[in-house]
């Protein structure tokens, strides 16, 4: 198991996510961002984290984000993840999968 500030993270991204993060010219302050939210999902601070999330996603260039929407493989983790006992996994596999659906994710 993978950990990310310290929380077990499960989800295995699509590749061309991660290569359009560490090649964006803002990647320290996406990193950040999303270790925030994170951060916030373990406080209970579930709309804050939401919100740096979402911030986060708007950072990135659609065609990567459609691309993912249409990784079956990547969406059935999100979804098991959604149904995990581990607060920080399911809130953010739950509005990954929110901020998705207008990329087509439909379920």
């Amino acid at each position: 198991m993978k950990y990310f500030e310290g929380i077990p993270v499960t989800l295995n991204f699509p590749k061309k996510f991660f290569r359009f993060l560490m090649t964006h010219p803002q990647q320290k302050l996406l990193e950040v961002m999303v270790s925030e939210a994170f951060a916030c999902f373990k406080r209970g601070q579930h709309e804050d984290g939401k919100t740096l999330l979402y911030s986060f996603f708007d950072k990135f260039d659609p065609t990567v984000l459609q691309e993912t929407a249409k990784d079956k493989n990547f969406i059935y983790q999100l979804i098991k993840a959604k149904n995990s006992d581990n607060e920080v996994n399911s809130m953010s596999a739950l509005f990954m999968l929110d901020y998705l659906k207008k990329y087509g994710v439909e379920l």
